[in-house]
């Protein structure tokens, strides 16, 4: 069958530093051969960029998970599992000494390729914007019919209350609306019938407290490709008497 989005989870808080976590609760544990992704903003006040810690059994991909102090300062960190004997919990850490306020999700898919994502991230498979509202996931080309597009898109910024609007053409999984003030994501998918080039268009984030998308917000846009379980195929034996 076609790749199922199952579920997406979130947490979100300021999380004390020297090793304080920020735990993601699913509804249900993941069935083994699905595939996780975890998504996770960190606000890095003052340069402190240092990974986030992601769950045991988690590859971080590394070509997106990345930092920057231009303008204000963030950690984004971009990770996958393959589902293997799964709890209902998931613990991220914040290894810096101070206290910084982080946004994570946990995305589970079915009908999955069990060993692969369909296109391995690149470094120009993310894009980092300043002063905008508007972070432009960049183009994909994936590698067999039927992949999952997942885009991400974050900010960090002091508004309260904001809220994502998905590209044409994509679900919305998280970033309806959310409290909190120093980081925010935003996750929506595709499903892309052909294999070839796909270029979502801009997320649009709207902020809170009246100032709609003007605000000038630093953001993160990022644009992964999930492969779909290969096709099963039955075997026909002929005997000739």
């Amino acid at each position: 069958g076609a790749i199922t989005h199952e579920e997406t989870a979130s947490n979100d808080g300021s999380v004390t530093g020297s090793g304080g976590t920020l735990t993601v609760t699913v509804c249900g544990a993941a069935t083994d051969g699905e595939i996780l992704l975890a998504f996770c903003h960190r606000d890095a006040l003052g340069g402190r960029t240092g990974l986030t810690g992601f769950p045991a059994g988690f590859t971080k991909l590394t070509a997106i998970s990345v930092s920057t102090t231009s303008e204000r300062d963030r950690r984004i960190d971009v990770g996958n599992k393959i589902a293997s004997s799964e709890g209902t919990t998931y613990t991220f850490t914040n290894n810096e000494e101070i206290a910084l306020d982080m946004q994570c999700i946990v995305m589970v898919y079915s009908d999955v390729n069990g060993t692969q994502m369909d296109v391995t991230p690149t470094a120009s498979h993310y894009v980092f914007a300043n002063n905008t509202d508007a972070p432009d996931p960049p183009s994909i080309t994936t590698s067999t019919n039927n992949a999952m597009v997942v885009i991400f898109g974050s900010t960090s910024g002091t508004v309260n209350t904001r809220s994502c609007t998905a590209p044409s053409g994509y679900t919305l999984r998280h970033g309806s609306t959310d409290p909190q003030d120093e980081s925010f994501v935003c996750a929506a998918e595709k499903l892309v019938a052909t294999a070839g080039a796909e270029n979502p268009a801009a997320w649009a984030i709207a902020n809170g407290n009246g100032c709609g998308t003007t605000c000038t917000d630093d953001t993160y846009a990022a644009t992964v490709a999930i492969a779909p379980a290969a096709a099963s195929t039955n075997s026909v034996l002929f005997y000739v008497r």
